[in-house]
């Protein structure tokens, strides 16, 4: 009946949410006729009013008043199909799916959530390429990477060298970049194409960091003086 006069409520979610808070008395489930569909109905019409939010943290914290262990799988149904990503994010997170969940946030570039997801769930990752997929977005999109990510991708580079291509094609980060390569103790086993990608790395920090900078430059330019000087090199 209340739902009927939803244009006189000024608070149409907080009165829904009052409703729910409402439907978990042990009593009133017993008195009340037909209980599961009248909380199924409040339930549906309280979360699709949270499609209005478009923000993860606001839409999860608010999700607490939704029955999960019932409704749940009812509702990522629904969402599936209206590719309500907010409302999918707190379903998938109560599910534990945190691969849905790390796709939601880089889809809709939520890079600091991205990274505190990834590092809280990293044990739960087992596919090294989408982790290392994920790494370079981070690194490409926040200033600070956690080390915890730092030394999983060093560890993954120790197992398998070629993982190495990836991330000197895709890391913008100089500084996450280097540290990585320092990873590499033998390059012995390495193709040919990693090697020449290695050595333009360095070639261009040499180049950036002796030519380009021009204080750097005229300083390094005199001690090659002076060395070839003190060794009677021509």
């Amino acid at each position: 009946k209340l739902l009927k006069l939803e244009n006189k409520i000024d608070d149409k979610l907080q009165m829904l949410q009052s409703l729910l808070i409402t439907l978990l008395d042990s009593d009133l489930k017993a008195k009340l006729n037909d209980f599961f569909h009248v909380k199924k109905s409040i339930t549906f019409e309280f979360v699709s009013l949270l499609d209005n939010i478009k923000n993860f943290d606001e839409v999860l914290e608010a999700m607490n008043y939704v029955d999960y262990e019932t409704f749940a799988d009812d509702l990522i149904t629904k969402y599936e199909n209206t590719k309500s990503d907010y409302i999918l994010y707190a379903l998938y997170n109560y599910k534990q799916n945190y691969l849905c969940c790390l796709s939601i946030l880089e889809k809709n570039k939520h890079y600091k959530q991205l990274h505190e997801n990834l590092v809280k769930n990293l044990d739960k990752i087992d596919d090294s390429d989408l982790f290392i997929d994920y790494f370079v977005v981070i690194s490409n999109n926040l200033e600070e990477v956690n080390d915890v990510l730092v030394k999983k991708v060093s560890k993954l580079i120790t197992k398998n060298n070629k993982i190495i291509k990836v991330l000197l094609s895709d890391l913008r980060d100089e500084g996450v970049k280097y540290e990585l390569l320092n990873t590499i103790n033998d390059v012995s086993d390495l193709d040919d194409e990693i090697i020449e990608i290695i050595a333009d790395c360095y070639v261009m920090k040499v180049e950036n960091y002796f030519i380009k900078d021009s204080v750097v430059h005229e300083k390094y330019t005199l001690f090659l003086k002076n060395y070839k000087d003190n060794n009677a090199i021509d």
